[in-house]
């Protein structure tokens, strides 16, 4: 066995070039690029900030595996699968959304039904709504969805409520 130990009432730091780059505080937290951890890990730097994650299927070459963090000139998180593969979204242990390596996004389906780049699947049920589409607007015509087509987006038709028809 080999024991790296601190005292319980002192932090662990580490350093390179004779600057502090991680620390481990006493509570447990892992602090990268940053003193003072804001959670259980704290991943910080001066332009991009993310996790790195592969494994033997990805590869570990810099073009592999997927990156999560918040990117050089923006504040948005940022999910990068740099594979030619799905990123899937789960949970109670069942996938819920995936959006394929072409770009499609699938909900309750793991791939696109043909022709279409957004598939939507509910369960099998009477009565239940698939969609839902909310426009809190009281007052008149309500737009709840358009119609376009071209590169331009031109408007080809919409749904709407005018607070006594639907109109299509």
């Amino acid at each position: 066995e080999f024991d790296i130990k601190a005292n319980s009432a002192y932090k662990m730091r580490f350093f390179t070039g004779g600057s502090e780059r991680m620390r481990i505080t006493t509570g447990g937290d892992i602090a990268v690029g940053v003193t003072s951890a804001q959670g259980r890990i704290h991943i910080h730097n001066s332009g991009t900030s993310y996790l790195h994650i592969s494994n033997d299927t990805t590869g570990s070459a810099s073009g592999s595996g997927t990156d999560i963090g918040v990117f050089t000139g923006t504040s948005d998180l940022q999910i990068n699968n740099r594979e030619a593969a799905s990123v899937a979204i789960s949970t109670s242990d069942t996938e819920r959304m995936r959006i394929t390596s072409g770009g499609d996004l699938c909900l309750g389906v793991t791939s696109a039904i043909a022709g279409s780049n957004f598939s939507i699947k509910g369960a099998a049920t009477a009565g239940q709504q698939l969609i839902s589409l909310h426009n809190p607007a009281t007052s008149g015509t309500v737009y709840f969805m358009a119609f376009g087509t071209e590169a331009s987006y031109s408007e080809r038709g919409y749904i709407t409520y005018d607070q006594t028809n639907i109109a299509f």
